[in-house]
């Protein structure tokens, strides 16, 4: 493609731009992907899991805590995810 080509392709794209709607601040995209995530999770888990058992394992305290350390660091990847978009 030639220089003045090039230059009238740009042109004529860069005439029918249109405005585009901002994105949502991070915090908020972060938020509605979570909650996205935990109806879709807390649905399979209401449908599928034992939670009987569930309850049980996770009343060791250890596993507790590995599970609890195990979202926080999933949340803390997603808010930082969304702030670098």
């Amino acid at each position: 493609m030639t220089a003045g080509k090039t230059e009238q392709l740009i042109g004529s794209l860069a005439r029918e731009l249109a405005p585009v709607r901002p994105l949502r601040t991070p915090v908020l995209r972060s938020l509605l992907w979570l909650a996205a995530i935990m109806l879709v999770v807390g649905a399979a888990v209401l449908r599928w899991a034992n939670l009987g058992l569930f309850a049980a394992r996770y009343a060791e305290p250890r596993l507790a805590v590995e599970g609890a350390a195990m979202l926080l660091t999933g949340i803390t990847a997603i808010v930082a995810a969304f702030h670098l978009s």
